[in-house]
């Protein structure tokens, strides 16, 4: 404050009040001065900081990771190396193929069950060899979600399939499955992990399939939870990596 000065109080309550003595000590301020010592931002309450759903909610997973197709058969992702390339069906094929070895030894299957039993009459070119293979191994088709009975002999019936399988199609997909479980028995002569290569192959997503960001992340995730996420049941390498470093070469940016 202006006019500063020490000042000695002495006060006799018989003759004097407390207004006088403050009025005595204090100096008369201007109103200049009064505005310059006043500070009315130090009383006021700060207003409530507002928060926009962005900043208050995570972003959605993908639109953090932004996953596209090419051609709708490979999916591309940005990853802190460089790039990674996936074959859709490749991927997919490696997922389904490992969760039906899991029913095989002991984890549930998670089936549908079909509105009303089907009966399917083999092909000629099955009858030789399916038949009995079906009949020797009806257990394994029920650890991993088939229903299956015995009608004649080149009939079985159906009721109950794997919750892979979506594209039914009345039943086709399942002759297609035991062509091809014919053709890779007689590979391996390994009838558990056959069928679990013909039935991956089947219900996986094809090439050409359109997914959604949210597709295509799941897929991610649920495949780099697979044992071997980088082949697939055949043994075919599903992803490619590409990094900065191979980009800048190929542009010159750096010197081979």
């Amino acid at each position: 404050l202006p006019h500063e000065k020490l000042v000695i109080l002495s006060f006799n309550p018989q003759t004097q009040n407390i207004k006088e003595i403050f009025n005595s000590c204090v100096p008369k301020l201007s109103k200049k001065e009064i505005e310059n010592i006043y500070q009315p931002d130090i009383f006021q309450e700060e207003p409530e900081k507002t928060f926009s759903k962005a900043e208050i909610y995570l972003k959605p997973e993908e639109e953090i990771i932004n996953p596209w197709q090419l051609h709708q058969s490979y999916i591309f992702v940005q990853v802190e190396e460089g790039l990674m390339m996936i074959d859709q069906h490749a991927a997919h094929e490696r997922i389904i193929y490992e969760k039906i070895l899991h029913r095989i030894h002991g984890a549930p299957a998670s089936t549908q069950k079909l509105l009303f039993p089907i009966v399917l009459d083999l092909p000629p070119y099955l009858k030789h060899t399916i038949p009995q293979l079906i009949q020797e191994n009806l257990e394994i088709f029920n650890k991993i979600g088939f229903s299956v009975k015995t009608f004649s002999g080149d009939s079985v019936v159906i009721d109950e399939i794997p919750a892979e399988l979506e594209n039914w199609d009345g039943g086709a997909v399942f002759i297609d499955i035991l062509k091809q479980l014919e053709d890779e028995f007689e590979e391996t002569e390994d009838f558990r992990d056959s069928l679990s290569k013909s039935v991956a192959c089947k219900a996986a997503i094809k090439a050409g399939q359109k997914m959604s960001k949210k597709e295509m992340i799941s897929l991610i995730n649920d495949l780099f939870a697979c044992e071997v996420p980088y082949f697939c049941p055949h043994g075919r390498p599903l992803i490619l990596k590409f990094t900065m470093e191979y980009f800048e070469k190929k542009f010159k940016r750096i010197e081979t």
